[in-house]
């Protein structure tokens, strides 16, 4: 670099600037910042099956349609929907039915390292009854 004038070092300069801005753009596109963009073909992730119904006592499988992501689940009403051996955090979950009523299931996901990614919350509604 001693050897390089002042106007090729400003040039390389630029151009490393302009590589890092590029790569890190693609980079927060490809864990999901795309929709900040204007991306209209960007994926659109659900828990499935999506507001399922199930008998108490009985047990339903959820997962997120990304299978990339690792979530961490929760029912917001355990009395009427619970995970079943569940452990943090996962891409799928088993629920069972413990008494009649609606519970929402949320599954708050992100890819796992290497890359750091912003999370993302997903919810559906699960109905039990007798």
């Amino acid at each position: 670099m001693k050897n390089l004038n002042k106007r090729t070092k400003v040039i390389l300069a630029t151009v490393s600037v302009v590589i890092v801005v590029v790569m890190a753009i693609a980079a927060f596109i490809q864990v999901g910042g795309g929709k900040l963009f204007g991306c209209t073909n960007c994926p659109i992730y659900t828990i499935s099956p999506s507001n399922p119904t199930i008998h108490i006592g009985k047990t339903i499988g959820l997962s997120v349609t990304n299978s990339n992501f690792v979530c961490r689940w929760n029912s917001s009403n355990p009395t009427v929907i619970s995970l079943v051996n569940y452990v943090n955090p996962v891409g799928a979950v088993t629920v069972k039915g413990n008494a009649a009523g609606n519970a929402t299931i949320t599954a708050v996901c992100f890819i796992p390292a290497p890359i750091i990614s912003n999370t993302y919350t997903y919810t559906t509604g699960v109905t039990v009854i007798p």
